[in-house]
């Protein structure tokens, strides 16, 4: 009997054979079961009751992303150990799916000796994050919780927070997409996302609404443009 019992679920086939190989060459590990979907994956588990679900966060078509399908396999009884192994380097992303249950994260394309501990590692109750990801993670938490002294900011994210900031210093989507180094659609998305969570109707009025909250360093950044309405 195998020490540590594996469900893998991917949405593309050939990663999934190719990690259900790898797992299933491993002493002491033993893939029971292989999903598609997150649908198949708790089916799997219930009939199997793994010790280590090795999931991607999109695990198939239609299937709602991120950690949606980690908060469905933690309901599961007994209750396996997630660990997440994808394409998503998101930070975002990796606090959402440990919050949610996950105990570990890596990006597809670990080596075999890296899946290979992680997988061990979450079965005996650890939290291993992949090489990059837990580096970033440590300097998340290590950051100033503005959230924490703020509670009406609260239902943001890290990088919402990050956003908002930005806009109270007085910096405009273009500024802020290249202090960050993203596009600047990804950052009217977080600014629209932050109106919405803040009830806010304009820009302006979730600029007052973050420098009461002690965003944006009492003052505005003079290498941004003014603040747009």
């Amino acid at each position: 009997m195998a020490d540590v019992t594996v469900v893998v679920m991917d949405g593309d086939p050939v990663f999934r054979m190719g990690m259900a190989v790898l797992l299933g060459s491993v002493a002491g590990v033993a893939v029971v079961a292989e999903a598609a979907t997150a649908e198949e994956a708790v089916v799997a588990v219930e009939r199997f009751r793994p010790r280590v679900v090795v999931t991607d966060l999109c695990p198939g078509p239609g299937e709602g992303a991120g950690s949606d399908a980690v908060r469905r396999l933690l309901r599961s009884r007994p209750q396996p150990a997630v660990l997440v192994v994808t394409v998503a380097d998101d930070d975002e992303l990796v606090l959402a799916s440990l919050r949610s249950g996950a105990r570990g994260y890596l990006l597809k394309g670990a080596g075999p000796v890296v899946v290979e501990r992680a997988v061990r590692a979450v079965a005996d109750g650890e939290i291993l994050l992949g090489p990059g990801v837990g580096e970033r993670v440590a300097a998340l938490l290590a950051a100033p919780a503005v959230g924490r002294t703020a509670p009406a900011l609260r239902g943001l994210t890290p990088r919402e927070h990050e956003v908002l900031d930005l806009v109270a210093r007085g910096l405009g989507n273009e500024a802020i997409a290249r202090r960050l180094a993203v596009r600047a659609k990804t950052v009217r998305n977080h600014v629209s996302a932050v109106l919405t969570k803040l009830q806010t109707a304009s820009r302006a009025e979730a600029i007052v609404r973050a420098r009461e909250a002690g965003l944006g360093g009492g003052h505005r950044d003079a290498a941004g443009p003014p603040p747009q309405a």
